[in-house]
């Protein structure tokens, strides 16, 4: 099992050696992401449940590249639509979606279904690859060794933890515009 942390952590070093964008979904996975990432290379949705993977789809066909989503199981169940539109369209990211069975910041109230296979809601979806992983050492050889071209989906299983992330102000025009200066590298549009 991986902690929610390892993982935020895992994707931050990923995207910095690919110089990616990592868009988190709401939740104590986005305030973890804020807590350690730095602006411009992270758009947390705060307030967006479900939309990561819309958002990520509408970057790519933007022309954004090494685009790396990451939600909870219950920002992923919410957003089930979306994914059919990046794996219809073979869109290169990764999709990254760390299970742990509940709505943690909301309150901890468990999710219906069980964690579904990863292989059957990839194929479902049109994803090209899949995966899944139980330890942070496995995950982080593997983002170590991969170059994503092709809709790929990774499913983390995420230690219980009960630890909840401080909340951080947000203030997404900040976040819009530093993204946007690490993109034009500081021209304006």
């Amino acid at each position: 099992m991986i902690s929610r942390s390892d993982t935020v952590r895992a994707l931050l070093e990923y995207i910095e050696r690919v110089e990616g964008l990592l868009v988190v979904g709401n939740g104590f996975l986005s305030r973890e992401a804020m807590r350690l990432g730095q602006m411009g290379s992270i758009l947390p949705l705060q307030g967006g449940m479900g939309l990561a993977s819309s958002v990520g789809a509408g970057l790519v066909t933007g022309g954004q590249k090494n685009v790396v989503i990451l939600e909870g199981d219950g920002n992923h169940l919410m957003g089930y639509s979306s994914p059919h539109v990046i794996g219809g369209l073979g869109l290169p990211i990764l999709h990254v979606v760390s299970w742990n069975g509940v709505y943690n910041s909301t309150g901890g109230q468990k999710i219906l279904n069980l964690q579904p296979d990863v292989n059957y809601v990839a194929k479902s979806f049109g994803y090209e690859e899949s995966f899944e992983f139980k330890s942070i050492s496995s995950f982080k050889e593997w983002l170590d060794s991969t170059k994503v071209v092709v809709p790929t989906l990774v499913y983390i299983c995420e230690i219980e933890d009960q630890t909840t992330p401080e909340r951080i102000e947000i203030n997404s025009a900040v976040y819009a515009t530093a993204y946007r200066e690490r993109l034009t590298g500081g021209e304006n549009l």
